[in-house]
């Protein structure tokens, strides 16, 4: 466990990703292939991500109010942002420049 402020540019990646991840979601929406996603598109259309931002705003908050943040399961979440991310870019090369 680390101190909430070493944990900070972690989490500040991890909230870019996140915004990394819903545009390249909105991207290429059909090739989506999380059922809770696709949930949100049906239900919410266009506004699909609020739910998803306010579940990443309440994490966010609740890692800086805490004491200690678990720092090894922060990078693993945040890694495996990293590699939803790096897959969706790469759909959305292979849509739009190929």
């Amino acid at each position: 466990m680390s101190p909430p402020g070493k944990s900070l540019p972690l989490l500040a990646l991890l909230a870019v990703l996140q915004v990394l991840d819903v545009v390249t979601t909105n991207a290429v929406p059909n090739l989506e292939t999380n059922p809770v996603i696709w949930f949100l598109f049906e239900h919410l259309g266009t506004l699909w991500w609020l739910p998803k931002a306010g579940i990443c705003l309440a994490i966010a908050a609740g890692a800086m109010l805490a004491q200690r943040v678990p720092r090894r399961p922060l990078v693993m979440v945040t890694a495996g942002y990293a590699i939803v991310v790096a897959i969706n870019v790469a759909n959305v090369v292979k849509l739009y420049l190929a």
